[in-house]
């Protein structure tokens, strides 16, 4: 998993057909849901999300903290509250146990000198804990604008949702935006740039900019035909959202709303340094864990069916086998 993949993501259904993995019952659309984000061992940028109903998930899953989720930001307030809450109550139970397994009789058999070789025999996690980024907020104030904030935008969505497919992307069009496929990204980035303004193109390679959860502006474009762009912005300079004059004369949503520009507020739940490929300091024992890039990811190999031990030593570097050889290789 990428050093900027959290091990699960939050958000509202896009349709009804995805079934929780605990209760097996369907998740109605526009429900919120949450994921267990799981990699594939054998390809790098491979994920699957084992979606539950959000009681079900707190039966099976128990997060450290809501840094843990993906688009925890993006969710309403009231769900957001409701998804500490059950953290919260997860973490007063795990208290509840240990100090019941302490209280237990039966450890007060051995000796005090048993107990200390018992303690020094017990295994320690030595792996250092990944470094959490400070989160810097005026937790008062913050949490006003935020809850500001919040309405703001649900509320633009309420309204967008009414709009049709070609009305979402002829309003992106108008302001030089690229056009992601699925309707509720698109309605996402539309929410963004009507309720705090329009980023201005990346410095680096001049493609869109995009708010992406606990990251902050994130470009979209290429710096060449095989390097993404990675560049972050957290308050990029903005202009002001566009209304085509065509469409406001029979939507009354449209007519209404008054463009302006402000900085979005939210949690950082990663650094920018994180997004790139970052080598660890000597001593830095408590930096964050960067994965190593797959040596054969992109690449394939045509090799002998009954040869298995190379098979999976390709795929787990990344690599794609085929027992023949196709058009496509060529």
């Amino acid at each position: 998993m990428s050093s900027t993949c959290l091990p699960f993501l939050a958000e509202y259904a896009k349709n009804g057909r995805a079934s929780c993995t605990a209760c097996k019952q369907k998740i109605a659309q526009d429900l919120l849901r949450i994921a267990k984000v799981v990699q594939s061992p054998f390809h790098e940028d491979f994920i699957t999300t084992n979606w539950f109903h959000v009681i079900c998930f707190f039966t099976r899953v128990k997060p450290k903290s809501i840094e843990e989720i993906k688009n925890f930001d993006a969710l309403r307030l009231d769900d957001q509250q409701k998804i500490r809450e059950q953290i919260d109550n997860a973490g007063e139970l795990l208290r509840d146990i240990r100090e019941f397994d302490s209280a237990m009789s039966s450890f007060k058999i051995p000796n005090k000198e048993d107990k200390k070789t018992i303690k020094t025999k017990l295994p320690k996690d030595a792996r250092p804990s990944p470094k959490k980024f400070k989160i810097e907020l005026n937790t008062n104030e913050d949490d006003k604008l935020m809850k500001k904030q919040d309405k703001e935008l649900f509320d633009l969505k309420d309204h967008l949702t009414i709009l049709s497919k070609s009305q979402l992307i002829s309003l992106l069009n108008a302001n030089d935006q690229t056009v992601p496929e699925e309707n509720s990204r698109i309605i996402e980035n539309l929410a963004d740039l009507m309720c705090f303004g329009v980023p201005s193109p990346c410095d680096k390679c001049n493609g869109n900019l995009k708010y992406k959860s606990g990251v902050g502006y994130k470009c979209t474009g290429d710096l060449d035909e095989w390097t993404k762009c990675e560049n972050v912005n957290i308050d990029p300079p903005k202009k002001k959202f566009k209304v085509p004059s065509h469409m406001k004369k029979d939507n009354i949503f449209l007519t209404t709303y008054k463009p302006k520009i402000k900085k979005r507020i939210f949690k950082q739940t990663f650094s920018t340094k994180s997004l790139a490929s970052v080598q660890k300091e000597e001593g830095d024992v408590d930096g964050p864990e960067v994965k190593e890039t797959l040596a054969l990811k992109g690449m394939q190999f045509v090799i002998n069916r009954k040869s298995k031990t190379d098979r999976n030593k390709i795929m787990l570097l990344g690599g794609t086998v085929s027992s023949r050889l196709h058009k496509s290789f060529l």
